[in-house]
């Protein structure tokens, strides 16, 4: 999996093991070269406003593959 882009999501409400977790995974993927992004949501995954941040990683992370 660490080849595959990743968009790690932690809501700002979630319980602090998950949110460890989720950055523990995230840390060392990204220590090992994984094109992955870790973002915290402040609406604890309610309706997101920001969806130009993901949508310009999704571009960005399918750019470089071929059509």
């Amino acid at each position: 999996a660490a080849g595959v882009p990743g968009y790690f999501l932690i809501g700002a409400l979630d319980e602090r093991y998950r949110s460890e977790n989720i950055t523990a995974v995230f840390e060392a993927g990204r220590a090992a070269g994984a094109p992955w992004v870790l973002s915290i949501d402040p609406f604890q995954h309610g309706p997101m406003i920001d969806f130009h941040l993901m949508f310009d990683w999704i571009d960005a992370a399918l750019a470089p593959r071929p059509r």
